[in-house]
């Protein structure tokens, strides 16, 4: 049975540790009820029963599309609406390197595309459906890229085009989902303690190191704002805007940003025209 309550209800996935669970303790403490989505789930119900009544847990892997569903539908019944999606799951680089070959090739460790990429299109995606669902239309989508998802990173290229695909996916999708009063905006974080990062606590240099309190400064300033594309970089500095790129001319812009350009691929039939199944 779906019941409904007074105060504003979150999902935040990744939510046992780091910035997640952050994000968990911050939300509850505004009010929100919040059901926390991570593939611990034995850690992420503890964490709950720390917070208090006012936050669940749920066991999700995220890469799955049926587990991400279950967390929508399970949030639903238990509080009938959704405000705020925070999409934070993310895995570092795997190994092998992707510099790395050998004698005979292996096949690149891909996975960190499926939890830090392919899950935010499916979190973004569930989140369109329920948010135009909710009795007033709209609300907030939050998604955690990455610095390494603005600038270069030879450590981790797959995770930094994870990330960069993440902030792509912002620009790309909010300005026309504003018009439904749904606000899709990013935070890059530098590098934060958390439970990936925990391991090299005592060898990385101090004055790199983001506090958590700069993030969850980016997670209200999105909730509180209706703004919709941006992103912001956060770093021990604090938060720092990073504009879309410029355009090479005013016709590219028309060519790339219209709100007319899916209407021209449709209509010349090139969108989903790929023949993939006889390949």
């Amino acid at each position: 049975m779906t019941t409904s309550v007074d105060g504003p209800v979150a999902i935040v996935t990744g939510s046992a540790s780091g910035i997640g669970l952050a994000a968990a303790k911050m939300l509850v403490s505004r009010g929100y009820h919040v059901m926390m989505a991570d593939w611990n789930y034995d850690l992420a119900l503890k964490e709950s029963v720390n917070i208090g009544h006012f936050a669940e847990a749920i066991k999700c892997d995220v890469s799955s599309w049926e587990s991400q569903l279950a967390v929508f539908e399970k949030t639903i019944k238990l509080w009938g609406k959704i405000d705020v999606v925070c999409a934070n799951a993310g895995i570092p680089e795997q190994v092998p390197s992707l510099f790395q070959t050998e004698e005979i090739p292996s096949k690149p460790n891909t996975l960190v595309i499926d939890v830090d990429l392919k899950a935010v299109i499916y979190s973004v995606n569930l989140s369109l459906y329920f948010l135009r669902k909710n009795k007033v239309p709209g609300g907030h989508i939050i998604i955690t890229s990455s610095q390494v998802g603005i600038h270069p990173f030879p450590t981790g290229p797959i995770y930094g085009a994870a990330k960069a695909g993440c902030i792509h996916l912002v620009r790309s999708m909010a300005p026309k989902l504003s018009k439904e009063k749904i606000y899709l905006n990013t935070f890059a974080p530098g590098l934060t303690i958390s439970g990936i990062t925990a391991i090299g606590e005592g060898t990385y240099p101090k004055h790199i190191l983001t506090p958590m309190e700069n993030h969850m400064k980016a997670i209200n300033m999105f909730i509180d704002n209706n703004y919709y594309g941006h992103v912001y970089e956060v770093d021990a500095g604090g938060l720092h805007h990073r504009h879309d790129p410029e355009y090479l001319s005013p016709e590219h812009q028309e060519w790339l940003g219209s709100s007319d350009t899916e209407a021209m691929w449709k209509k010349v039939g090139t969108l989903g025209a790929a023949d993939i199944k006889n390949k």
